[in-house]
């Protein structure tokens, strides 16, 4: 990923070691003392056993509880004594360790999570600890309106497919691991076949390479194999309404999707820039003008897609009063539908491609964000320098382009309408609104 600016001034350069098996890209920038690393496996949410939700990320918080020759109070505290840190954070289908220190305390730190990786305890009494923790934690997402219809969404759209696995995983799943369920776990996730590290700082790569080759040794390719390719998602037939009851709602979320598409897909970047006039986060996008700027249904509406290394969803999003949810989800449906037929205007086409090319470039322009485009590129099997293509490839479309795959991709009888709302109240207007039977609107109890 070295830009024509990295091949003229060498310090910069994106060095990478490919030979070894687990992959290092490192980008010495001496701008200031810190030293940024990223530790990423291929182990996420989505590889979660069935029975066992949030397994994937409550390993990696027990990584951090303490080693074979350190208890967690001690790790904290040679932590705190570089001024460094180091963090677990669980995705769909990767996670990472993500560490910062002082460059000249980096010998130090790189020990640390050495023996993080290599030599973890799992101590019992930390586990019970960090399951009350965790446990909490669920319950309070659970008690916030937004968190809570996301969850539950993923949950119904994608069924028993991984992509609907919680990051936090099911109470009464996390309450049940045991030390052997972790153990299991990390033999299979923490290896090196399944590990890629990227970082950024004032260091040599070399030292970077040379720690992971350490690791390498210390966590080789061991006889769990690894984890199996995630499937592509079914494809649900037809149009599925949904409300999550909850009572006493003045307030709904409203959620209305069909299946996504990969980050490969030979439409995504014509479909980013529709998407983008349509329910991007601009003022003069149609979902914001309709559902806020027009009828002040709702302070935001907008349309993305999730992405992974298989196709996901495409979603709008908006969280009306409740008085005007049956309304503004019949509009967004019908707005989906226009867009399908017409697509987009000239006048949307020019100002989003202008805005989305000038924009391109804060994608690329610091060293972190470098490093985490990388991140991603491996973590989602994306071509190395797919970030970087942004520029070109948005420049390089028409609107003829632009209209013609919205019009293939979109499909209105496809869609799942999702609503966070009191069901008692909601369920006979959102009927009438939709032009549906009652009956087919299916409800489902918060908890």
């Amino acid at each position: 990923m070295r830009s024509f600016i990295q091949l003229l001034i060498p310090v910069f350069a994106l060095v990478s070691f490919s030979a070894q098996a687990i992959d290092v890209k490192f980008e010495k920038d001496p701008a200031v003392p810190l030293v940024y690393l990223n530790i990423v496996f291929k182990a996420g949410a989505s590889h979660d056993p069935d029975g066992k939700r949030g397994l994937t990320n409550f390993m990696g918080e027990m990584l951090l509880r303490g080693t074979s020759t350190m208890k967690k109070s001690e790790f904290d505290l040679a932590l705190d004594q570089i001024g460094a840190s180091l963090e677990f954070e669980t995705r769909s289908e990767f996670s990472v360790f993500r560490g910062v220190t002082l460059a000249k305390e980096l010998p130090r730190f790189l020990a640390l999570v050495e023996s993080v990786i290599a030599n973890p305890s799992f101590n019992e009494s930390e586990m019970k600890k960090l399951k009350s923790q965790i446990v909490s934690q669920i319950l309070e997402e659970r008690g916030r309106d937004q968190s809570l219809a996301r969850m539950r969404f993923e949950e119904y759209f994608f069924g028993n497919h991984p992509y609907g696995n919680p990051i936090l995983g099911k109470v009464t799943e996390v309450e049940k691991l045991t030390k052997a369920d972790l153990l299991a776990h990390y033999k299979k996730a923490i290896q090196a076949p399944s590990m890629f590290i990227v970082g950024t700082g004032d260091a040599d790569s070399a030292v970077i390479e040379a720690w992971a080759k350490k690791i390498e040794t210390a966590r080789p390719q061991n006889d769990a194999g690894i984890f199996e390719k995630i499937p592509a998602p079914l494809i649900h037939a037809g149009r599925r309404i949904a409300i999550l009851d909850k009572p006493d709602r003045t307030q709904t979320q409203v959620l209305v999707s069909q299946p996504g598409m990969t980050m490969t897909d030979p439409r995504y970047f014509p479909f980013y820039l529709g998407n983008q006039a349509f329910g991007g986060g601009s003022f003069s996008a149609r979902l914001m003008v309709e559902i806020r700027v027009k009828r002040g249904w709702s302070y935001g509406a907008y349309a993305y897609q999730r992405f992974g290394i298989e196709p996901r969803n495409w979603q709008a999003y908006t969280f009306p009063a409740a008085k005007d949810t049956p309304e503004a989800v019949a509009r967004i449906i019908d707005m989906i539908g226009d867009w399908k037929r017409n697509g987009i205007t000239e006048e949307e086409f020019k100002f989003n491609q202008e805005s989305m090319v000038n924009s391109s470039g804060f994608l690329l322009n610091t060293s972190k964000k470098r490093v985490e485009n990388t991140l991603l590129e491996q973590a989602l099997n994306l071509p190395q320098g797919f970030f970087k293509s942004y520029r070109t490839n948005l420049e390089q479309l028409t609107r003829a382009q632009v209209n013609d795959t919205v019009r293939e991709f979109i499909n209105p009888d496809q869609l799942t309408v999702f609503v966070l709302g009191t069901a008692k109240e909601l369920r006979p207007k959102l009927a009438q609104a939709l032009g549906v039977d009652e009956k087919t609107i299916e409800v489902i109890p918060f908890q």
